[in-house]
């Protein structure tokens, strides 16, 4: 039993030390990923409706195109 533990030990020694930075930069690290996928999700939706004002457009121009062609 002593030789187990003592082999636990050394692994846990093994380990080296802990990054205590690494907490603070994983929590950075998520804040600044949950940024870019909040303007992610901007720019998708500013991109549909451009696309649908910019398909808004186009009909009204046909429209009046094909009015005034008459």
């Amino acid at each position: 039993m002593t030789d187990r533990v003592d082999k636990l030990k050394l692994k846990i020694e093994n380990f080296g030390e802990v990054n205590t930075l690494a907490i603070e930069a994983h929590d950075e690290m998520l804040l600044r990923y949950e940024n870019i996928e909040k303007q992610k999700k901007d720019i998708l939706e500013a991109e549909r409706s451009l696309k649908k004002t910019i398909s808004e457009i186009e009909k009204t121009a046909t429209g009046l195109f094909l009015m005034h062609l008459k």
